[in-house]
Parts: C-alpha cells; sequence; structure tokens
C-alpha cells in the first residue's frame, strides 16, 4: 500500500506550528509516511538535507515534480496556495494568534488583501487553531465555513515550553555572553510594521530599540545594570536591518541567522526570558501561555489603531497587563513584573483560558487523532473532499451554463438585428421614401449628376 506524501512549509523555514507537529509526527508515524520539506533558500535546503530531511527548494522543477505527488500539505503562511496538487488536503496551521485587523475583519481591505484571503478559502481545507474562541476570529477573517475551522491546538506551544531554552539561547548569542550570570532575562520583541503588501502600519524610530520619541540610553543601561537584568531584542527577520547597532553588556540583540545557523527557533527560546516587552505583535498573547508576565510598549497607539486596528477595538480585552508609552513608565513596568507575584497574574490566567482553553501542550496528537487513521486519512476526511470526476463534472456543466448564456445574448442581439433590418424595410418601401427618392433623382438630373 503507497505511504502518505506530507509536506511541510513554513517561514521562516524550518520554523513556527510546522516545525514541532513534524517532530512529533515523524516520531509517531516513524516509516509509514513519507515527510518532506519546502523552503526558500539552498542554504536552509543544504542544511535539512544534511539532517536527513527530505527538503526541496520552492519553485525548482524538482520542486514541482514532488509537489504532483502530495497527499497532505501543513503550511503556516498559506505558503503553497497555487501548488496544491488535485485531492490534496491542505491544512494551514498558521503563524500568530492576534489582535490585529486582519483579512475580512479589517475595516478597510484592500483589493490585493480581497484576492488573497478569497484564493485562500478556495485553496485550504482546514485552519488549525487553539481554541474555540479563534474559531470565529479565524472564520470571519478568512470567510470560511465554520466547520472548516478547528480547534485543536497550537503546536508552537511545544517549542515555547522547551526545558532546555536557557541553554539555547546561550547558543544563538554566543561565548561573548554569560547566560547564567544575570538575575533576570527580558524579551523586547515587537510586531512586523512594514505590512505584507500593506502601507507602513507605523513609522519606525531607529535611533532606539525601544521606538520611543524622549529615550535616555544611559539611564536604561543603569537600570539594568542595578537590576542585573539581560534585555534581548529580536526584530521580526524582515526588520532586522533597520535597527539600531547596539554594544552592551546589558543589552543583546537576537539574530535571524544566529537561529539559523544552530538549528533554533524563537519559540524554542522564549522560555528563557522572565518577562515579554512586546507591542501589538501575536507574542503578546502566545507568550501568556508561560504563566509569565507581558508588558505592552504602545507609544505609537493611536497611529497603528488609525492604519492597522485591532479586532473588537478594546485593548483592556487584549492587552490585560502593563501598558507603557515611555521610558519611564517602561522602566517601573520591568519592576514590578520582575516579581513572583506580578500585579496581573490573575488576569492573565483568565485570558489564557479564553485563548488556548485546555491546552497543557500544541495539541499535535489531537491535529494527528483527528485527520488519520492508523498512517491514512480517515475515510471521511476524504469524503468531504470532491472527487475528480465530480470537480470535472461541476466544471462541464459550469461551462454549459456559460455557454448557454452567451448564446441567450447572440440570440437577443440577433433577435434586434432582424427587427432592425425590418424597421429598415418598411421606411425603404414605403410612400414616403419613395417620394424622397424621386426628388433625390430629380435633383441630381437638375445638377447635371449621374
Amino acid at each position: 500500500m503507497d505511504k502518505l506524501n506530507v509536506t511541510f512549509c513554513s517561514f521562516p523555514d524550518y520554523s513556527s506550528n510546522a516545525k514541532p507537529l513534524y517532530e512529533y509526527m515523524k516520531e509517531r508515524y516513524k516509516e509509514q509516511m513519507n515527510f518532506s520539506w519546502v523552503v526558500n533558500t539552498q542554504e536552509i535546503k543544504e542544511k535539512l538535507e544534511s539532517m536527513g530531511i527530505e527538503t526541496y527548494l520552492i519553485r525548482t522543477d524538482e520542486f514541482y515534480a514532488h509537489m504532483e505527488k502530495v497527499n497532505v500539505i501543513f503550511s503556516t503562511h498559506c505558503n503553497l496556495m497555487g501548488y496544491k496538487p488535485q485531492g490534496a488536503t491542505y491544512i494551514e496551521l498558521w503563524h500568530g494568534i492576534s489582535s490585529k485587523n486582519v483579512g475580512f475583519l479589517s475595516d478597510n481591505i484592500t483589493d490585493s488583501d480581497i484576492e488573497w484571503y478569497s484564493y485562500a478559502k478556495e485553496q485550504v481545507d482546514y485552519i488549525i487553531v487553539p481554541s474555540e474562541f479563534w474559531r470565529v476570529i479565524f472564520a470571519t477573517r478568512f470567510d470560511m465555513n465554520y466547520n472548516k475551522i478547528l480547534s485543536l491546538g497550537y503546536p508552537k506551544l511545544d517549542s515555547m515550553k522547551d526545558k532546555n531554552a536557557k541553554e539555547k539561547l546561550q547558543k544563538v548569542l554566543g561565548e561573548d555572553v554569560d547566560v547564567s550570570s544575570y538575575d533576570k532575562i527580558l524579551y523586547y520583541m515587537p510586531t512586523f510594521r512594514k505590512g505584507c503588501g500593506r502601507k507602513v502600519e507605523s513609522e519606525v524610530n531607529l535611533e532606539n530599540i525601544f521606538n520611543i520619541q524622549k529615550y535616555d540610553e544611559d539611564r536604561l543601561l543603569k537600570h539594568l545594570e542595578e537590576k542585573n537584568c539581560l534585555v534581548c531584542v529580536k526584530k521580526h527577520p524582515n526588520e532586522e536591518l533597520d535597527m539600531k547597532e547596539i554594544d552592551s553588556k546589558y543589552i543583546k540583540v537576537i539574530q535571524e541567522k544566529s537561529l539559523q545557523d544552530n538549528n533554533i527557533t524563537v519559540n524554542e527560546i522564549l522560555d528563557a526570558a522572565d518577562v515579554m516587552i512586546t507591542d501589538y505583535s501575536s507574542l503578546g498573547i502566545e507568550f501568556l501561555f508561560l504563566d509569565k508576565p507581558v508588558i505592552y510598549l504602545v507609544n505609537d497607539l493611536e497611529e497603528y489603531t488609525k492604519n492597522r486596528g485591532f479586532t473588537f477595538n478594546n485593548l483592556d480585552f487584549w492587552m490585560p497587563g502593563n501598558r507603557v508609552k515611555n521610558l519611564y513608565d517602561l522602566i517601573e513596568a520591568i519592576d514590578g513584573s520582575i516579581v513572583e507575584d506580578f500585579k496581573y497574574k490573575e488576569e492573565f490566567a483568565k485570558k489564557k483560558k479564553l485563548w488556548f482553553s485546555n491546552l497543557e501542550d500544541g495539541g499535535c496528537k489531537n491535529i494527528c487523532d483527528y485527520f488519520f487513521e492508523g498512517n491514512k486519512l480517515k475515510k471521511e476526511i476524504i469524503d468531504e473532499k470532491p472527487s475528480p470526476i465530480h470537480i470535472l463534472k461541476e466544471r462541464v456543466e459550469e461551462l454549459s451554463r456559460t455557454v448557454d448564456e452567451k448564446n441567450a445574448v447572440i440570440a437577443q442581439r440577433e433577435a434586434r438585428i432582424k427587427e432592425l433590418d425590418d424597421f429598415i424595410a418598411q421606411i425603404i418601401n414605403s410612400k414616403g421614401w419613395k417620394f424622397l427618392e424621386g426628388m433625390r433623382n430629380i435633383k441630381k438630373k437638375l445638377s447635371g449628376k449621374k
């Protein structure tokens, strides 16, 4: 019996929700399924192949040939839309649960986003979310049937609960930094502000790491030294080049390349932090799964709200912790968060229940139990998908309707032409027309014209 061909794709390569699900399935099904990855760079392709992972570089001849044989697709950014073979099942794991206005929830959705999300609705068969709350949100964002949004899990939660997070952070930062020497570790991980085909969501102050207008780096560094705290900054991969260079014992930058060189994802080092500082990123929600405090730095809130906006437009709902706009409030919030019994602990616990339901891990088992029977797709999953003959029949019927509509238009035009022909014939055969013709002939003779 042929094995299922299951392929994974993510951004960045080999990360996000796709990596932990792949690792779980590889262990659970071992050699009973064929697993592969699609990546965006030759460098990552070679790295994964050196690990024994079947890998294809997107949009190459080998990739196109491989995709024709794929039965199941798991992706994090709808990365493989347009490459889905006939009869395959496309399962979207997505990459973030956030408060942002996304897709058809946007107040001013662009034509390009309408086209993209409409195409996603056609290509994607299921979207996986961590709780019933997100089913409603994602069904609206993608304008998809509610029963296609499944609250089964959020695989990256497995990565987030990595017991070796501090050791991995040490590898990423390098030997020049002794992670164990600090009393507390804080992360600053802001959202991606340049959008994907959208206008810039808010301007970024490149003169300092926190995007704060009135910034006093000396005061911040002095305070971090007093508290013996390390701040690790991780910008979105597409915005790393815009960041100001930093050279400090108490502020270090986590580079995407360093993560990839060490085969570590950002999710695998999250539990090394005691506090998360973010703005409108999905990390402001996801980090609550670790039962740790979050500080929301929202100094450009008005501009961001105008250009992007929030679902429900309720900041108290989405940001239950400290919301700060300047460096002085940020320092105060840091002091209030590095204590064991931090102020918003009870409120965070309530939000965690809503956003993650009863999940204790990433739900990889739930996902596999739902879709697979043994090492095969469940019959009900296959039966939900129309057969190739049914697809062709629907296409023929659609084309027949189009032809009938065109023929009806042609028939109407021919009838109108006949009406006009009859009308012209009536005019030509009328006494008035004949009289006018006679007068024109007399005029020609008098003028000497033939």
